[in-house]
């Protein structure tokens, strides 16, 4: 929202640069809710660095690889049922990071 001497106006002046929005690229979680297997892919993405964390924020896996992985939380110990973030960071042509984060569901 911008205030001018002439008036209000809710865009911007020319004279302001508008912001250049990065996005990340979609990830996608499925199963989900999962009972063990789940894919993880980052569209678009050639490499990228995958972690899964519980609600209190600890890394309980990770991987860095190709832009797709398959974390098996069935042989993960630390993996009890319940909520967890999936957080997928990638790199974008400029070298600036990317990062996305989603929902994921254990029910076994």
């Amino acid at each position: 929202f911008y205030v001018n001497v002439k008036g209000t106006s809710n865009s911007a002046p020319s004279s302001v640069p508008a912001a250049t929005a990065l996005s990340a690229p979609e990830l996608q979680l499925y199963p989900n809710p999962s009972s063990g297997l789940v894919n993880i892919a980052l569209e678009g993405a050639e490499n990228a660095t995958y972690e899964v964390m519980d609600i209190l924020g600890q890394v309980i896996a990770s991987h860095t690889g190709s832009g797709t992985w398959q974390w098996n939380a069935s042989s993960a110990t630390e993996a009890a049922d319940g909520t967890y973030f999936i957080r997928a960071t990638t790199l974008n042509a400029s070298g600036n990071a990317l990062v996305t984060t989603k929902r994921l569901v254990l029910q076994r």
